[in-house]
């Protein structure tokens, strides 16, 4: 298995952005190969069911920041007696918001052909397994989200040395398994 394979579960194409070191499987030919997750949790390759072992982080959407206005819109929205004004507050962000919010990308000043990091998809899922069947899944996604608030709002910065290293910390910290990766880089 190897990065920008394909993992497709609950009718989702999945693309790998990292895998463990425990028991990398290098025995697939050259390009992007299709992986399947199947109702009893095994990981199959083409059909055929493998005895991969560790961890795999995959990505799906490139999150984009208007995106997470409305979502915490949203949010607020169900916990809040007030929704009718929430609604039409949100009527009057969304006649604005592409003028006002750029895209994640913009923000980041990164490249169009540059790799992503893991904090600009909007769904980061972590699949564990043991003899190619999965262990457990965990939805990483709203720690990207709080990764991408941070920056946003000016906590975080990726200039800043300090804060590119407490970002690849608290990656590591949240993943399961062991990865090398450097999830962010100095650009």
């Amino acid at each position: 298995m190897k990065k920008q394979d394909v993992i497709e579960t609950n009718g989702k194409a999945f693309t790998v952005i990292a895998v463990s070191d425990s028991d990398v499987d290098e025995g697939h030919a050259e390009g992007i190969t299709h992986f399947s997750i199947d109702s009893n949790h095994n990981l199959k390759r083409e059909g055929v069911r493998t005895t991969y072992s560790g961890g795999i982080v995959v990505a799906l959407g490139e999150a984009d920041m208007k995106d997470d206005e409305m979502e915490a819109l949203r949010r607020s929205e169900d916990d809040n007696p007030l929704a009718e004004n929430l609604k039409k507050l949100e009527d009057l962000v969304t006649s604005t918001v592409n003028d006002k919010l750029p895209s994640l990308a913009k923000f980041l000043n990164r490249k169009e052909d540059e790799e992503l990091f893991c904090f600009e998809y909007k769904e980061v899922l972590e699949f564990v397994f043991e003899g190619g069947k999965m262990t457990a899944m965990v939805d990483h996604s709203r720690d990207m989200y709080r990764i991408r608030k941070n920056l946003e709002y000016g906590l975080r910065d990726l200039k800043s040395r300090h804060d590119v290293n407490s970002i690849r910390h608290f990656v590591k910290s949240i993943m399961v398994c062991e990865y090398n990766e450097k999830w962010v880089t100095k650009r």
